[in-house]
């Protein structure tokens, strides 16, 4: 749904720390946040019972963990304990390229958006980088 240049009515909407009942947000063309009001406007797109929140940051990932997925739960050789967890990573590490970094990486950001999390923070994708155009 595009809200862009409208003004939306929500049941819940999370402000300034908690949540506020039937709450009107303003929306600018370019989709930002203009105006937040604490009751609800007749001419406006009407989100029924849904709650709105603040899009959250993802500040610490391991984007080469990606491709530990599925190598470590499943199958006769399963991690089931941390040591064999840290051997398989390990050994992932040891099979670390720039372009499996950047594989992913952009794996990562594709799943960030998917799951809405609009601010995504990953200073480790460049240590990696700077350590491998070090080799």
């Amino acid at each position: 749904m595009n809200v862009r240049g409208k003004t939306i009515n929500v049941k819940y909407a999370w402000i300034d720390g908690k949540i506020e009942e039937n709450v009107s947000i303003s929306v600018d063309l370019s989709g930002k946040i203009v105006g937040i009001n604490r009751k609800m406007f007749d001419e406006s797109v009407n989100l029924g019972n849904q709650v709105i929140l603040p899009g959250f940051v993802n500040t610490h990932s391991h984007a080469f963990h990606r491709h530990l997925r599925g190598r470590s739960e499943i199958g006769k050789s399963a991690a089931d304990t941390f040591w064999k967890w840290r051997d398989n990573m390990y050994g992932l590490v040891a099979e670390v390229t720039k372009e499996k970094i950047y594989e992913a990486s952009l794996g990562i950001l594709v799943d960030a958006r998917a799951w809405r999390i609009p601010t995504y923070i990953q200073k480790e994708i460049k240590c990696l980088v700077f350590f491998l155009n070090k080799k």
